[in-house]
């Protein structure tokens, strides 16, 4: 028998939804693993500059918020380059810690009352903020963002940090709150818009497998007919060029077939086809 491998000729026959939504998972991972990327670098960006920034307007803790916010800042580029080394499995829990990173710059912040009230109003939040950009699916944004408001909220309200008085935790404590909401609106907002295109790029790929499977099948047998023929053909030429292997083409005629026609009529020929 002639070495020839002949599976390049089947014809897809399995669901199309489950290989539509498999296509789905997989450029939703690439997208996400894409802004994964573009986002450590711009939150990276933002720590750096914010840690100069409050470096110099608070001297007396100068060293400290330097020194914080330029860890921030090296963990955000370090994720940069593990986003795209990581296996696809790992892309959320990654964005999941770009998200921690800020949020810990944040808590870090609180050795100076003033600074930690000046980077917390609403939706300037990076820990909400990011959450913008993010693809995540509505369960992760929700649970981050309430994970995220509970455990601040608490903190904030229960210590103030040492040193803020109870107005300004309760100023502080709604802020956070206010920019979760406000994350958390965008980001359904941003997943709807996604749903939608991809519905509607399914339904391109449906529509297009479709008539690919019309102009290729026989209506009456579902048997590939002459265009498929001639595409398998020269597909097959193709293979063996440089090849030592031989291949054979059958044809089948049916004998009598005009008079099984003639004497039960065409739908009884249909039917013996079928």
């Amino acid at each position: 028998m002639p070495n020839l491998d002949l599976r390049f000729l089947d014809r897809w026959r399995s669901p199309a939804s489950s290989a539509d939504d498999e296509r789905d998972r997989t450029a939703r991972i690439v997208e996400l693993r894409r802004t994964l990327r573009l986002g450590s670098l711009m939150v990276a960006v933002v720590l750096e500059v914010s840690g100069v920034a409050f470096a110099a307007r608070y001297p007396e803790h100068a060293a400290s918020f330097f020194t914080l916010w330029t860890l921030g800042a090296i963990a955000s580029v370090a994720l940069f380059a593990a986003a795209r080394r990581a296996s696809p499995r790992f892309v959320v829990p990654l964005t999941v810690v770009l998200t921690i990173i800020p949020a810990t710059m944040l808590l870090g912040s609180a050795v100076e009352p003033g600074a930690l009230l000046a980077i917390t109003a609403g939706a300037t939040q990076l820990p909400v903020a990011v959450v913008l950009f993010l693809t995540w699916t509505r369960r992760v944004r929700t649970g981050w963002l309430l994970s995220y408001t509970i455990i601040f909220d608490v903190v904030t309200i229960v210590t103030g940090f040492g040193h803020l008085p109870a107005v300004q935790r309760v100023d502080l404590a709604t802020d956070i709150a206010i920019g979760a909401c406000v994350g958390w609106i965008g980001g359904e907002l941003l997943e709807r818009m996604r749903q939608r295109t991809g519905a509607q790029a399914t339904e391109l790929r449906r529509l297009n497998r479709e008539l690919q499977i019309r102009a290729t099948t026989d209506a009456l047998t579902g048997l590939a007919n002459r265009r498929q023929l001639d595409t398998d053909l020269q597909i097959l030429s193709t293979a063996r060029l440089g090849s030592a292997g031989s291949c054979a083409f059958i044809m089948l005629d049916l004998d009598r077939f005009k008079r099984l026609n003639d004497e039960l009529g065409h739908a009884a020929g249909d039917e013996a086809l079928r």
